[in-house]
């Protein structure tokens, strides 16, 4: 067989075996996770009042810890993510089950599973952003922060190192005087202007983008080209 028919054929196979496609059930379930936690939290309390902390463990906690998860877990084993767990379910059809077991053979299960998990962490992302900029536009959003043990000193080294990935955008730096000022506690009344707390917006923007987005499209890009040149190498041995 010719060099250019074997690439064809080998082609052909990966194709069929649908290393690079996306499976939308996992990507769903990524994109619904997204729509229930972000309207959650962004919903706030009966006084409108979103609390900064919580969005910090949404947009940015939540989002390195499990990239952090990921990319150690395909280092060193099998790999633990979203789409590993959703297609555990009992709930696939037979073509569903084969397909997976046509990726084990090849031994494409564990990077073609770290792609459909980067692929529903991409949507989480994006319906995460939608829900964000709707109540935006439609509610006036309250942005506090409230914590027995930090004060505004306390927390703003963080919020710093954070904001340092878009250092070009003023607007987005966290102050010490916003952090005092959208300081939320139920014995004393907050600031008298109004729109110091949705101040916080651009923040929490550049956070969801710089932090979830961004390098969730970027591993999944990085994901389906591992799968791919895994499966023209197994398949050309």
């Amino acid at each position: 067989m010719t060099p250019g028919r074997k690439s064809d054929v080998t082609m052909a196979i990966i194709d069929k075996v649908s290393p690079k496609k996306i499976f939308w059930p996992i990507v769903s379930a990524g994109a619904a996770l997204g729509l229930l936690l972000s309207w959650g939290v962004l919903s706030g309390d009966q006084q409108g009042r979103v609390n900064l902390i919580y969005l910090l463990f949404l947009y940015l906690f939540l989002p390195t810890l499990s990239l952090l998860v990921s990319l150690l877990s395909i280092a060193g084993g099998r790999g633990i993510n979203l789409a590993r767990l959703v297609v555990a379910l009992p709930l696939w059809s037979q073509e569903t089950k084969s397909l997976l077991r046509r990726n084990h053979q090849l031994k494409l299960d564990k990077y073609w599973l770290l792609m459909q998990s980067q692929a529903a962490a991409v949507a989480f992302s994006l319906v995460s952003l939608l829900v964000f900029f709707v109540l935006l536009l439609v509610t006036d959003i309250n942005f506090v922060w409230r914590s027995t043990l930090l004060e505004a000193i306390d927390l703003l080294p963080l919020l710093k190192t954070v904001s340092g990935l878009w250092w070009f955008w003023p607007e987005a730096q966290p102050t010490l005087a916003l952090l005092q000022a959208t300081q939320d506690s139920r014995l004393v009344s907050g600031s008298g202007d109004a729109s110091v707390y949705a101040s916080w917006w651009p923040f929490i923007l550049a956070t969801q983008i710089g932090y979830s987005l961004l390098p969730r499209t970027v591993l999944l890009l990085l994901a389906r080209r591992w799968c791919i040149t895994r499966a023209e190498s197994d398949l050309d041995v």
